[in-house]
């Protein structure tokens, strides 16, 4: 054999061992920092089926799935073509046809594409199918075609970590660490897996040694963000949101995710810019109008709020869509001048979700600042039906209140008295049962209302905040010792106390009299 053709063989053998494609590496280290939009730029600048595979795959991330379709089926007869549209099979729900798709693809290669095994590890990995460890499997695969390449041990505890194996996942990244102890992907692909378990603190302590290896390291920059975002330090979260978004590509989540954070840092204004730049490029992220609805209200621009949480619940999956939706729409009606059209629209949220018990009291408070008492009172009673969860002692103090408005004494003595039993120590319900029995009965020649009182000044008497309570309590106390037990040493010591309360109460003053 000429010397040429021992050096083509030599070549062939190498590239089908190794599975060596003109893909670009670039694009390859942005997949693995989940960096779409960047890395779907990279690949489609070539026509190489690997390139083209995952320029499909970024789309799928990007949720641009017809175009994914497009994409993959103009390879649709090659091993990454196949590879693709079993990714396709697996959003379907058939998993066997992605399976026979992949072992097709495979049998093509003769088992000796690590590259392939790769992206089939990869096509699980990113696709919508529950039960992701048939991803271990392939990238093992690779991983022993070549147990000396750290890029397939990359991809290897990806598919752990996807499959919720977290362990092994961080084996695999900290044997990478061992070999390349300035590769900062693998100490924020550790952190990662410590955010999924919430084990921050460690998260940190990778992520700290990623950025000291890069500071320009945007995976890392995205994550310490998520990281200060989830422990409510926004000012923080702001800074390195803001690095990742000057050094990277700008893409749609990340400037959400700015958005989350201006908006949670109650940075409305520019919270409703920046979504407002998003939605105006590529109005399909519906989910923002959500969050910029939320932040017109709490710049006092109801009717601008209302338009967008409209849209948000008209486009938005029922189940994405919670309770604050519906408040804040009404609460933006309200705000604009239509709060029976606010009230309308929490009952709409009702009948969709008839147990919610957050959402019947938002309507009975609604219904009450609209003083409709008897409306309120009627979605209490739906309130305390319920079984789960079990009516509280401030349900039924709640209801108590709006009897006590509505002056419906004997309800509101009963209401009050639920309250009582199961919280035996509710200072101010004391109080208030008193006054139901000095309103039903003003002579109150029984005094029925005293031992409301008297307990009512044993839990509040030194406290500032029921200063006002106190006062009244003892003025009852003296008029009783008064009118009723003809105590006028008892009466003064009460009248007394009064006045120190409030020195120049006028009632107090002239009470005085009767007993000097």
């Amino acid at each position: 054999m000429k010397k040429n053709q021992i050096i083509g063989t030599i070549i062939a053998v190498v590239a089908a061992v190794s599975g060596l494609h003109a893909q670009s590496k670039s694009g390859l280290a942005l997949v693995t920092e989940e960096r779409w939009w960047s890395a779907e730029k990279e690949f489609s600048k070539s026509k190489e089926e690997a390139d083209v595979f995952y320029t499909g795959l970024c789309q799928v991330k990007k949720d641009e799935l017809d175009a994914a379709k497009t994409t993959f089926n103009s390879i649709s007869t090659t091993a990454f073509g196949k590879v693709g549209l079993g990714l396709l099979e697996l959003n379907a729900s058939n998993n066997a046809g992605a399976q026979k798709l992949f072992e097709e693809a495979n049998a093509s290669a003769k088992g000796k594409n690590a590259e392939l095994l790769i992206a089939i590890s990869r096509a699980i990995i990113h696709s919508k199918a529950n039960d992701k460890e048939k991803a271990i499997e392939w990238a093992s695969k690779a991983v022993e075609l070549n147990k000396s390449n750290l890029d397939y041990k990359m991809a290897l505890g990806e598919a752990y970590s996807a499959s919720g194996d977290g362990g092994s996942a961080n084996n695999q990244y900290e044997s990478i660490v061992e070999k390349n102890p300035k590769s900062a992907i693998a100490y924020a692909k550790i952190a990662q897996v410590y955010f999924r378990g919430r084990l921050y603190s460690l998260m940190r302590e990778n992520l700290d040694k990623a950025l000291a290896i890069d500071p320009n390291h945007l995976f890392s920059l995205s994550y310490m963000g998520d990281l200060m975002y989830k422990s409510k330090s926004f000012d923080s979260a702001k800074i390195y949101q803001s690095r990742l978004l000057e050094l990277g590509d700008k893409n749609p989540i990340d400037r959400a995710m700015m958005a989350n954070i201006l908006y949670l840092g109650k940075d409305y204004e520019g919270a409703i810019a920046l979504i407002q730049e998003i939605i105006s490029g590529d109005n399909k992220y519906t989910y923002l109008n959500r969050l910029i609805g939320y932040s017109y209200f709490e710049t006092k621009k109801p009717n601008e709020a209302i338009t967008f949480l409209e849209k948000f619940i008209q486009t938005e999956p029922k189940e994405k869509i919670i309770g604050s939706d519906y408040e804040y729409l009404a609460k933006s009606y309200t705000a604009a001048g239509q709060p029976e059209k606010g009230i309308e629209v929490l009952n709409s949220a009702l009948i969709l979700n008839p147990n919610d018990k957050d959402l019947m009291i938002q309507i009975a408070k609604e219904y009450k600042d609209l003083k409709k008492l008897d409306e309120a009172l009627m979605m209490y009673q739906k309130i305390l039906a319920l079984t789960d969860p079990a009516p509280t002692a401030d349900d039924y103090k709640n209801q108590a209140n709006l009897y006590f408005s509505k002056k419906d004494w004997v309800n509101a003595e009963a209401g009050y008295t639920k309250v009582l039993e199961l919280a035996p120590t509710s200072t101010m319900v004391y109080y208030n049962r008193a006054s139901v029995k000095s309103y039903a009965d003003p002579e109150q020649t029984t005094a029925s209302a005293k031992p409301d009182f008297v307990k009512f000044m044993e839990l509040a008497t030194g406290n500032e905040a029921y200063k006002k309570q106190l006062t009244k309590a003892n003025l009852y106390m003296a008029k009783d010792a008064i009118k009723n037990l003809s105590d006028k040493v008892a009466g003064k010591g009460f009248l007394d106390a009064a006045l120190a309360l409030d020195p120049t109460n006028a009632e107090a003053l002239e009470l005085m009299k009767f007993v000097e």
